[in-house]
């Protein structure tokens, strides 16, 4: 298992396939939209109302904040495997903070 880095934010989410969080990243208000379908984990976000993505691939160590949209986000938004594989892909929402965990840094 891997550990957590000191200046890495980590966002609990829920045992459920689809959720909604809404926090507070970068001083922003941001709406994490977080769902599985079949057997895959897609994310969508909003930050301060303004999409910035819509049913991306959740992949372990990849940034959900596309390249470009660092206007809004100046961090990272990633899954980590706490396994410490890191080509994997969450693809069970039951396995969200026990395996698959996600950090903002």
């Amino acid at each position: 298992m891997i550990g957590l880095e000191v200046n890495m934010f980590y966002i609990e989410l829920q045992k459920i396939p689809s959720q909604i969080l809404n926090i507070v990243l970068d001083n922003q208000n941001c709406e994490l939209k977080i769902q599985q379908k079949d057997n895959r984990i897609y994310s969508s976000i909003k930050v301060n109302d303004i999409i910035i993505t819509n049913g991306i691939l959740c992949l372990t160590n990849v940034n959900l904040i596309p390249y470009g949209s660092n206007n809004y986000l100046k961090g990272t938004l990633k899954f980590i495997d706490i396994f410490g594989n890191d080509d994997t892909e969450p693809n069970d929402y039951r396995e969200f903070n026990d395996r698959f965990i996600l950090t903002y840094e």
